[in-house]
């Protein structure tokens, strides 16, 4: 308070630093402002490491299903071709 040019204004902002001054018993609740603050970071951090989480899934998941695509296809491949065509181009019994 007493490096502020304005001291009214100090102490109308700041009520909470004018009673633990003036209440020296009060002094450990300053601690409390630490506290705050670290549940703060706390509930920041949860908020990236949930984001984190989420990416990581989705692109587990992606990633599978591109393999199982390339597995799918490789099977394909390797498969000998059928003995003889289809009939019908949507491949139903054909009406002769």
């Amino acid at each position: 308070m007493l490096l502020s040019r304005h001291r009214l204004r100090f102490v109308l902002r700041h009520p909470f630093d004018l009673v633990v001054v003036l209440l020296p018993m009060l002094r450990p609740l300053r601690l409390l402002r630490l506290v705050t603050a670290l549940a703060v970071v706390q509930r920041t951090s949860a908020n990236i490491l949930r984001g984190q989480v989420v990416v990581s899934i989705v692109g587990g998941a992606t990633f599978s299903a591109l393999i199982g695509a390339l597995a799918v296809l490789d099977a394909e491949r390797a498969s000998p071709p059928p003995s003889r065509p289809s009939a019908t181009r949507c491949g139903g019994p054909s009406r002769r």
